[in-house]
C-alpha cells in the first residue's frame, strides 16, 4: 500500500510544489511544456490509484481512491484544453494573450480546483490507508495481501478454459 500511496503522492503533490518553484505556468518552462509535463506525473498519480483500489480491502479507501481517480481525469482534462489553447495561440511562443481565450479560461477553471482537490484527497486518502491499515491484525494483513495477490487473475489468464 505503501508504493501506492508513494505514486500518488510523486502524481499530485510533487507538480503542485514543482509549479510554485516554477513560477506556475509563465514561468521559466515554456508554457506549452507546463501542461504535458504535469499531465505525466497525473498519470503517475492515477496509476498509483489503480494499484490502492487493486489491494486495499477498505471500501472507505478505494470510495476517496475512486474520488481522486475522477478528480485527477478532471484536472488531466483541464490540462489537455489548455495545452490545446496554447497550441492554437503560438505554441512555444505563445505570450499572455494565450491566458485570455475561452478555451485556456474554461480548462483552467475546471484544472486549478481539481489540482488543489486531488492534493487534498491524497492527504485524506493517506490518513484513511493508514487509519484501516493499523486496525487490520497483521495476520489478516497478510492474508489481505495475499488475497488481493490473485485478485486479477481469473480461469483464462491462469490457461483454463
Amino acid at each position: 500500500m505503501r508504493r501506492a500511496l508513494l505514486l500518488i503522492w510523486a502524481g499530485t503533490a510533487i507538480p503542485f510544489v514543482l509549479t510554485i518553484i516554477n513560477g506556475g505556468p509563465d514561468g521559466w518552462l515554456p508554457h506549452l511544456l507546463f501542461h504535458p509535463a504535469y499531465v505525466a506525473f497525473l498519470a503517475l498519480a492515477l496509476w498509483g490509484v489503480r494499484k490502492l483500489r487493486r489491494i486495499s480491502g477498505s471500501t472507505v479507501v478505494r470510495g476517496l481512491a475512486a474520488v481522486l481517480a475522477v478528480t485527477a481525469v478532471a484536472a488531466v482534462a483541464g490540462h489537455l484544453g489548455e495545452f490545446v489553447a496554447v497550441l492554437l495561440n503560438g505554441g512555444l511562443k505563445a505570450n499572455l494573450t494565450a491566458f485570455e481565450t475561452p478555451l485556456h479560461r474554461w480548462s483552467a477553471t475546471v484544472t486549478m480546483p481539481a489540482v488543489l482537490l486531488a492534493v487534498v484527497l491524497a492527504a485524506v486518502l493517506s490518513v484513511a490507508a493508514a487509519l484501516t491499515t493499523r486496525r487490520m491484525p497483521v495476520g489478516l494483513q497478510a492474508v489481505d495481501a495475499q488475497r488481493n495477490l490473485g485478485a486479477g487473475t481469473d480461469a483464462r489468464s491462469r490457461g483454463g478454459s
